[in-house]
């Protein structure tokens, strides 16, 4: 039953790949001549249980291993997904209040002075010649 299905499963992390090795080592051992001559002709059935129970024990683990993988990848997908939703609200709320301050911040148009006189004056690019200034002070 297990070996139909783990000959199938593919193993994405080191530790399920140590443990599936350990697991082939200790089989390897265990159907050695000199280990089965000891149960041989009328103990092979314990010798079977014994390696059903080395098999089942490894597999086991591996299962529990898988398992908690995949929880813990349902687990970060579901924080990430909690933390995209967050920063969506952030720049959706963060577009509305810049959306709303471009619309109450109108510039208003600077008034531009009819008098040619006022507005040279303003000017910085033209010379100053105000009181107590000459036109000999001028760069």
């Amino acid at each position: 039953m297990f070996e139909l299905s783990m000959r199938l499963a593919e193993f994405t992390t080191i530790e399920e790949k140590n443990l599936w090795r350990s697991m082939k080592d200790e089989l390897h051992k265990h159907s050695r001549y000199t280990v089965r001559k000891q149960y041989y002709p009328f103990m092979m059935d314990l010798w079977e249980t014994k390696r059903a129970a080395i098999e089942e024990e490894y597999r086991s683990k591996i299962l529990e291993l898988q398992k908690n993988l995949k929880q813990r990848r349902i687990q970060e997908e579901e924080e990430l997904r909690k933390k995209r939703e967050e920063e969506d609200k952030q720049k959706a709320a963060e577009a509305l209040l810049l959306h709303n301050k471009k619309n109450r911040c109108v510039a208003t148009p600077q008034k531009v002075p009819r008098s040619k006189r006022i507005a040279i004056t303003n000017d910085p690019s033209e010379p100053n010649y105000g009181r107590g200034l000459s036109w000999k002070t001028q760069k």
